[in-house]
């Protein structure tokens, strides 16, 4: 799953469409709980907090200094190619 806790999303889909929201708690099974109840994590998208717009994540293999052969995978924003994390 992409989102995490923390993220600022928009809901694209359902009754709730255009309410903008922070994630609270991510459910493995892939749902974002929410206050009242849960919601799909396919009819969310996160919003970028570079570019403050709703984007998809990508992901980019980044080194990790001082190490050889380690790498982290980081989350970036689609429209801007800027990390989210």
């Amino acid at each position: 799953m992409r989102l995490k806790k923390g993220d600022n999303i928009l809901v694209i889909s359902g009754k709730s469409r255009g309410k903008r929201g922070v994630v609270e708690k991510v459910i493995t099974h892939g749902g974002i709980m929410d206050i009242l109840a849960p919601i799909r994590a396919s009819n969310v998208i996160l919003i970028c907090p570079r570019c403050a717009k709703p984007t998809r994540i990508g992901t980019k293999m980044v080194s990790v200094a001082g190490q050889t052969k380690a790498s982290k995978k980081m989350r970036v924003c689609k429209k801007c190619r800027e990390s989210v994390d």
